[in-house]
């Protein structure tokens, strides 16, 4: 009985309505309490890998806006439109920074550790990225005299795609090299070819040329190269009323690196300038025309071809003025006032030059090719056309005897003439000569006991040089007009003259 009682109690244990639910060996509650862990964990790795993500992000977004000079970071601003165009600077609103001469410059970052170099080209070069808004940074600016040493065309794979590229190197300090960048349209390829030339003098006065510092790279034989970026985007003439008009470049090309001219290409350019110097040198004749050299170079600007940069005219202001295509082009209302020259109640007595008598110097000595670095054709120079005064084209001209009174000295004076940074007053040079170069306006003549000085001869419009290998001898009554004497750094004295007879 006892059996069946028990039996019978199961079954109504069993029949109770809802009893499953307070059942503790239900097999679904036991899984979801196992399975309650196990998402939490998931969930919680899940939100540190976003919070992860979100800080690299933050931290990936200040490293790129703060180094746009980094390749990649300057790819992805520019594809967002985060950067702004490169501006034109002008000359009186320059970014602040200190001008420094080829020896200063040479003095202070040579001097200066590889680590904190690398460093500063960073900052260089993001500076110029933001048109120099780093107010704490002072830009380097490079002034003075530069000889091109050889050119090349920018392309895709350079760090200015479009325009020229010309290295030169300093001539009061043979150890500084400038790379300086010409930015300029496709139009404007023949022009840059024909002005950046080997043997062509550049000049950055820092009145009129921002000539910015953007990379500073030293070589492993002791000199240092510039590599600088004209930030005033200035025009340069070529004459015929042409010229150059430079444009700040719409892109970069980060990846090629600076300088643009290194290894093979420096090593080519060098070649090309002592085959160059070789061909100019005394006794070899005439340089070579306009013929392209191989790779870099263009070698042989013709005597008479001078470069000068176009000055933009400033408003009181001071907001440059936008500079037309073609300067012929532009129109005044009415001609300027001209003065006019007023007759003399009586002729005006001109008296004859006065010779000086001085003492002969010794005959040079014998120059090698080598040491004749500067013995080519005359450099033309890349100069501002401000700072040229206009009797520089057109000067007067006498009959012979008639010149105003002044000096008159031998080619064994000019040595010392040169010492003494050129004529003082007004100075004349007679002698025998040789013609070596003639062009249109110009030629080159040489002395033959004076080897390492070279007369370069202008001669007023109208009138035709004499040719190449004809005797010029001029005496007292048709001396040449010395107008600046300057030295080379090789000892090559260099004189400037002027035809101020007539026939």
């Amino acid at each position: 009985m006892k059996r069946l009682n028990l039996t019978s109690s199961r079954r109504k244990t069993k029949s109770v309505p809802g009893a499953e639910l307070y059942s503790t060996r239900s097999p679904r509650k036991r899984v979801t309490k196992k399975e309650s862990p196990d998402s939490l964990f998931g969930w919680t790795i899940f939100i540190l890998l976003l919070i992860g993500l979100a800080f690299a992000c933050w931290i990936g977004s200040f490293y790129i806006f703060g180094h746009p000079e980094n390749a990649a970071s300057y790819a992805l601003l520019r594809k967002l439109n985060k950067l702004e165009p490169l501006k034109r600077f002008s000359p009186v609103a320059a970014p602040p920074g200190k001008f420094y001469s080829a020896q200063s410059a040479f003095k202070f970052f040579n001097e200066m550790p590889n680590g904190q170099l690398a460093e500063l080209n960073q900052e260089l070069l993001r500076s110029y990225l933001r048109n120099y808004s780093d107010k704490h940074v002072a830009i380097p600016y490079i002034t003075g005299s530069f000889s091109v040493l050889g050119a090349q065309e920018l392309g895709d794979k350079d760090f200015i795609t479009s325009g020229y590229v010309a290295l030169a190197k300093s001539m009061e300090a043979p150890k500084v090299l400038v790379e300086q960048f010409y930015p300029a349209a496709s139009e404007f390829r023949d022009e840059l070819a024909s002005m950046l030339v080997t043997g062509i003098e550049v000049k950055l006065q820092r009145t009129y040329d921002l000539s910015a510092v953007v990379h500073i790279e030293k070589l492993g034989d002791g000199r240092i190269q510039f590599t600088v970026v004209p930030i005033n985007y200035d025009s340069y003439g070529l004459g015929e009323g042409r010229d150059v008009r430079l444009s700040p470049p719409d892109t970069l090309n980060l990846s090629a690196g600076l300088p643009a001219i290194r290894g093979d290409a420096l090593a080519s350019v060098q070649e090309n300038h002592e085959a160059y110097l070789a061909r100019t040198a005394p006794g070899v004749g005439a340089a070579t025309s306009a013929a392209k050299m191989p790779v870099l170079a263009r070698t042989g600007p013709t005597p008479d071809q001078t470069v000068t940069r176009v000055a933009r005219a400033l408003p009181v202001g001071g907001t440059p003025l936008p500079i037309p295509k073609n300067p012929k082009a532009i129109s005044s209302p009415s001609p300027p006032a001209v003065a006019e020259a007023t007759p003399s109640p009586t002729p005006m007595m001109v008296l004859k030059a006065i010779p000086v008598h001085r003492p002969k110097a010794q005959p040079a000595a014998s120059v090698t090719p080598s040491q004749a670095a500067d013995a080519g054709t005359p450099k033309p120079v890349i100069t501002s056309a401000s700072s040229q005064a206009p009797e520089d084209k057109t000067w007067k001209t006498y009959a012979a005897g008639q010149m105003p009174r002044g000096k008159l000295i031998n080619v064994s004076d000019l040595e010392s003439l040169a010492d003494h940074g050129g004529p003082s007053e007004t100075t004349y040079l007679q002698g025998d000569f040789v013609v070596t170069v003639r062009g249109d306006t110009r030629a080159v003549l040489r002395n033959a006991s004076a080897g390492k000085t070279r007369i370069i001869v202008d001669f007023p419009p109208g009138a035709t040089p004499p040719k190449e290998g004809s005797q010029v001898s001029r005496g007292s009554g048709r001396a040449f007009q010395i107008t600046n004497v300057r030295r080379g750094e090789n000892g090559q004295v260099n004189v400037f003259v002027r035809e101020v007879t007539t026939p």
